[in-house]
């Protein structure tokens, strides 16, 4: 199965969202060192988040690494992708101020839209079906039926 025109659209429509984020008003140096500095403070945190989970009962270590990963693998995802973005979409030179706040937006887009790219991906490879709701202004990705009966953890990820 292929990507639909609809969903080809709708991901047009996402990436001219994209394109109006203020933090790509800001000169690109400021907004490169925003997202850069924004990433080593995360890192911190999660160091810090180990450190912790690290003194936990062993029966919930496990459990408490495994949320961490998840969530440093989608801030480095989310990283790239505003990085990505400055880097491309952002002037030589402006009088914009970047700050913490902008970063975070542009960031946390970035997560969303690697979500986006990997069921594009899917899609256009036939092993997930997607659909628009222009009405809900959503979209959802199918990726089949219950196959191993431990496919809610798949979901709940």
């Amino acid at each position: 199965m292929h990507v639909s025109d609809e969903v080809r659209q709708v991901e047009q429509e996402i990436d001219d969202e994209v394109r109006t984020l203020p933090l790509w008003r800001c000169a690109r140096e400021l907004a490169v060192r925003g997202i850069l500095d924004y990433y080593r403070q995360t890192g911190e945190v999660l160091l810090l988040a180990m450190s912790w989970a690290a003194r936990q009962e062993p029966s919930e270590r496990a459990e408490r690494f495994e949320r961490i990963f998840l969530f440093e693998n989608r801030k480095r995802a989310a990283v790239f992708y505003a990085l990505k973005w400055a880097l491309t979409l952002c002037p030589e030179q402006s009088a914009e101020a970047c700050n913490e706040t902008l970063v975070h937006t542009a960031t946390e887009v970035g997560t969303n839209y690697e979500a986006l790219v990997d069921a594009l991906k899917f899609a256009s490879r036939g092993l997930v079906q997607i659909e628009v709701d222009r009405e809900a202004r959503s979209v959802t990705v199918y990726e089949g039926g219950e196959m191993t009966g431990d496919d809610w953890a798949f979901v709940e990820h």
